[in-house]
Order: structure tokens, then sequence, then C-alpha cells
């Protein structure tokens, strides 16, 4: 079990609810999935058509580690539910997905570093324009995925400290083993490199680089 930090029950009760939704769209067929769609762009001689996907995940980082941030020993625990849109494309002779993303945060706990660090948790809404995934095949239902996404976040209050900013900038680079449970509903564990910070537009820019464990529930459909 991830460790559990007083998530406030508004959020609790959104992240159920999510849940629930998802699984209700999942079962009923609503969105009209293709019976015969592989996850993987790469399976398909398709271009300019349309990936999209419903995710909901949660991430956990024991400890952050300086390298573009400044904060150390900051453990968070992430929430989140989203959309991402994706489309087919070809880079150096290779397939490829070029990727939209936006997820809320239903929640994002950390340690502040400029109160002890006591835990603290903001929530707002992440959008990461530029994103490139792979996919490689490992049999008929298993996919290792590689993903770089950047973008930014906006947060309900300073963030990671009182003389940082609400407005962020991130970077994350993933790799997850996504499992297919049937055509469209898919289950991802994997770990990634995030970094967010403010890119010296705050009075202070303290940065957070965390290493995230990260479980992920998706359900896609193409367009």
């Amino acid at each position: 079990m991830l460790p559990y930090y007083g998530v406030n029950t508004t959020y609790q009760f959104c992240f159920i609810r999510t849940l629930f939704i998802l699984c209700l769209g999942i079962s009923s067929g609503s969105l009209h999935a293709s019976d015969n769609y592989s996850i993987a762009p790469v399976d398909s001689n398709e271009t300019g058509s349309v990936i999209r996907e419903i995710m909901v995940q949660t991430q956990y980082s024991p400890t952050s580690y300086v390298f573009l941030g400044k904060t150390p020993n900051s453990s968070s625990h992430r929430y989140s539910l989203g959309m991402v849109f994706s489309n087919r494309m070809r880079l150096f002779n290779t397939d490829f997905l070029y990727s939209v993303r936006w997820h809320p945060y239903l929640s994002y706990h950390y340690s502040k570093r400029d109160q002890g660090g006591r835990l603290d948790t903001v929530h707002g809404w992440a959008f990461d324009p530029l994103g490139l995934v792979k996919y490689k095949s490992l049999n008929k239902s298993t996919y290792l995925e590689t993903a770089f996404y950047g973008g930014f976040a906006y947060v309900s209050s300073h963030f990671p400290t009182d003389k940082g900013r609400r407005l962020n900038f991130t970077f994350e680079g993933q790799v997850s083993l996504k499992q297919v449970l049937d055509s469209k509903y898919i289950l991802s564990l994997g770990t990634s490199y995030h970094h967010i910070s403010n890119a010296q537009t705050g009075k202070e820019n303290p940065g957070i680089d965390s290493l995230y464990l990260i479980a992920k529930i998706s359900y896609l459909f193409t367009q």
C-alpha cells in the first residue's frame, strides 16, 4: 500500500466517483471503441488517426533529489485524472505518438521545505502540450511504453515554498509496463522522473525532482 497522508474527504469522494464513472463507461460501451483496436501504434500503418485516453492515476515518491531542482528529501504523493490526445507520427523513420495531456490534480501531497518538512497539500491542474510516446510490444497483450512530457501546472497555493509560485513548469520522463485487460481497458505500472519549478519567475525557485512509482487505469479509444 502507498502511504496515506490524510487526503481531504472531498478529494477522496471525487477520486472514488471518477473510478466509478470510468468503470461504468467501460462496461456500457458508451464510447464505442473499435473491437480490434490495438494500443500499440507501431502495430498499425494508419497515420493521422487520433487516440484518446481517459486516465486515473496515483504517483508516489519517497523522497526528492537535487538535480534540476533545489529541494532535497521531499516526499510526495499525487492523485490525478485526465485526458490524453495522441496522434500517430513518424520521426527519423520510427513510429511515435505525439501526445497532449491534461490532468487535474485531485490532491498533491508534498514536504514543505520552508516549514521544516511539514506535509502540505495543494490541488490544481497540469497541461502538457509537448509529449512524445513510444510503444514496444512484449507479447499480444503487454507493452512497454516510454514517454516524455513537457508543460506547466497551476496549483491552489504558492508551491513548493511560500515564496514560490502557483504557476510552475514541468518535465517528465516515464517508463511503464501496460497490460491490456480487454480491447479498451489498460492497467499501467511504472516509474518516472518528474521535475517541477517556476523557472526563476518567483521570489524563490526551489523546484522538486522526484522519482515516482506510478499506477494508472486507462480507457483508450480512437477517433
